[in-house]
């Protein structure tokens, strides 16, 4: 992809431009090819967005500043390196846009393909009221980033995804229910026709759910199943954990590390290359090769999460969480694929004992203060636990309390790990939507509170 993007001769004759403004500039080349498809019912929609840039950041005695172009080329970069005035503001050369990234054509064939094939086999079930939700979306991002020194670091991100829904016409509250099956090629997406296994699921589950009793409220156990569940995890404790989060006045997670954020079953990782089958990306937005993070070790704060200003700031280690939604905007300390370790219990053992508890399947939006660790998550699917079994299917509830009381409150860790893949949408400072990956193996918290969305 770096030749694509910039050439090896083109990159040696910019990083001498870089130098000329300090050791720590770089360049950025970012393009991108989204695909949306969405299917309510049986009415059908399609759209296609692509986008292309340039940016330069140039660090010095007076911070960061962030300049940027919306073309994407070589001439672009050397435009913005040799600006006179490092202020943080739109330019635009005269040179023509080099745009380059489009979607591979087997991806724009099959994507309409596979969201049809769902909703057919939905609409011909049983359920006669039964209206699929659809939206299939094929994202492909390239990136080059020179830095002063002439090394060049690409990277080729290639995200796909199916969000399988349905819903019960006239059931209360909709009898939602919600599956997502991701891949990084069409192979991984569609093999074994896991899709297909996915919207029979939902179809299944939506027609229980037609039953749903009202939530349960109240400090109570809480049993969160694999996977999607794990966006609660990405709220209670992964932006405290960005490093300037962490590091700011009133921190939940402030320095020094060492001491017990969480219960011993604990442990807590941020790895952009997981998992396997659908990773987010090889290098960050500012070149940086990623890393296994471990955030909570057993129960003690072991490390944040930084981008380079980050890092610069406050001493502690590059870790490949540098971000950012598109050339426009400088990149931030994020999350990637944050996750809870598989832990050794029985997925059965999570349940056994709850004399009364609520039992989470899918969770995919919620709210955090990043300060001070209060959240709030909604829950979309659950069900009661009565005497140790899952029992009725509940309407949607929320969860709410501090991050780390939930993590200190963790008393059983089960060996079932599964992630919940380009399957929620991060915002931070405006950069809106940045997609992250969540995932944990059934957990049980012994007391949360739950009330009524």
């Amino acid at each position: 992809m770096s030749a694509e993007l910039l050439s090896h001769a083109e990159a040696a004759e910019l990083a001498r431009v870089l130098r000329g403004q300090g050791p720590a500039t770089l360049g950025l080349l970012r393009c991108s090819d989204t695909m949306l498809v969405g299917i309510r019912g049986e009415e059908v929609s399609s759209r296609r967005h692509c986008a292309a840039g340039s940016a330069v950041e140039i660090v010095g005695s007076g911070g960061r500043h962030h300049l940027f172009s919306p073309d994407c080329s070589a001439a672009a970069l050397r435009h913005l390196a040799g600006t006179a005035a490092a202020t943080s503001v739109p330019t635009r050369p005269t040179t023509a846009a080099h745009r380059t990234g489009e979607l591979p054509g087997d991806i724009v064939t099959a994507l309409p393909r596979l969201a049809g094939e769902l909703a057919d086999r939905m609409l011909t079930g049983q359920h006669r009221a039964l209206q699929p939700i659809i939206d299939a979306s094929a994202s492909l991002i390239r990136i080059a980033v020179l830095r002063a020194d002439g090394s060049v670091a690409a990277d080729d991100r290639l995200h796909l995804e199916l969000r399988i829904g349905a819903r019960i016409a006239g059931a209360p509250g909709g009898a939602r229910s919600l599956r997502v099956v991701s891949g990084s090629s069409l192979e991984l997406l569609a093999g074994d026709d896991r899709h297909l296994a996915a919207a029979a699921e939902v179809a299944c589950t939506a027609a229980v759910r037609s039953e749903a009793v009202d939530p349960p409220e109240g400090e109570m156990a809480v049993v969160l199943a694999p996977g999607s569940p794990a966006a609660l995890l990405h709220e209670v404790c992964g932006h405290g954990m960005e490093v300037d989060v962490a590091c700011a006045p009133a921190a939940a997670y402030h320095p020094p590390l060492g001491r017990r954020v969480a219960a011993p079953l604990v442990t807590v990782i941020d790895d952009p290359s997981m998992p396997r089958w659908a990773p987010l990306y090889r290098v960050d937005d500012e070149g940086w090769p990623v890393g296994r993070t471990v955030l909570i070790d057993r129960g003690t704060l072991a490390g944040y999460l930084t981008d380079g200003e980050g890092a610069r700031r406050t001493g502690h280690p590059r870790t490949g969480n540098g971000r950012r939604l598109d050339h426009t905007h400088p990149a931030l300390a994020r999350m990637s694929c944050t996750y809870l370790a598989a832990g050794g219990s029985a997925p059965e053992e999570a349940t056994a004992g709850v004399r009364r508890g609520l039992y989470v399947k899918s969770i995919v939006a919620g709210e955090t203060n990043m300060s001070g660790g209060e959240f709030t998550v909604d829950v979309t699917e659950s069900y009661w636990i009565e005497n140790g079994r899952i029992t009725a299917p509940v309407r949607a509830a929320t969860l709410h309390g501090t991050g780390m009381q939930v993590l200190r409150e963790i008393d059983v860790v089960c060996d079932d790990l599964d992630f919940f893949a380009y399957g929620f949408q991060c915002n931070k400072l405006s950069q809106f939507p940045l997609t992250v990956s969540v995932g944990q193996p059934t957990i049980r918290v012994r007391s949360m509170g739950v009330g009524v969305t």
